[in-house]
């Protein structure tokens, strides 16, 4: 009986260990709101793409997508409200998404992604089909109707730079490009 007791006690151990490691490993590589990637482990995995596509000859294209007017929506609303905006749009863009593909949450209202396998043009017609679907699916929320939204601006590896900071400057300027003009509109 202590024997089997003795084998009971370090396979429970073991098994708590072994799913503490797992939650902790998910949560090092993970924003806690959205679940997908952080920061941090999509810089990794821009080394990998980067190195693959070197060896490979092949372009990718790095995204940046800025959330419009989530600090109206914070202020109106509250925050849950924003978190609801935050995390709607980026399931859809992981949900869209390949396999292949790396969505991270870059900072509070932006996320960045790599898309591999694509052409520009296949992957503007995506990210504005799910502004579209965005658009005629608003969040209900309290008694409101939030209609999320986004900008975007896509820079292409090799053509606009090789390091993750230059491809995310450019993408970033032609996001703000597009807000600008959005703006004026």
């Amino acid at each position: 009986i202590k024997a089997m007791e003795f084998v009971r006690n370090n396979i429970e151990l073991a098994i708590t260990n072994h799913l503490t490691y797992s939650h902790n490993a998910f949560q090092s590589k993970h924003d806690s709101l959205t679940q997908l990637y952080n920061r941090y482990f999509f810089a990794e995995q821009f080394e990998l793409a980067k190195e693959n596509a070197i060896i490979n000859k092949k372009k990718f294209f790095v995204v940046m997508v800025d959330i419009d007017g989530l600090k109206n929506i914070n202020d109106e609303y509250g925050h849950l409200a924003g978190d609801m905006v935050i995390v709607r749009i980026s399931s859809e863009i992981f949900r869209n998404s390949s396999n292949q593909d790396i969505v991270a949450r870059f900072g509070g209202d932006e996320f960045v992604g790599i898309f591999l396998n694509t052409k520009i043009e296949v992957l503007e017609l995506l990210l504005d089909s799910i502004k579209l679907k965005l658009k005629a699916d608003p969040i209900d929320y309290q008694t409101s109707q939030i209609t999320p939204s986004f900008t975007y601006g896509i820079s292409t590896f090799p053509d606009d730079g090789c390091e993750l900071t230059e491809l995310i400057k450019i993408a970033d300027e032609r996001m703000y490009n597009k807000k600008r003009l959005h703006t004026k509109t």
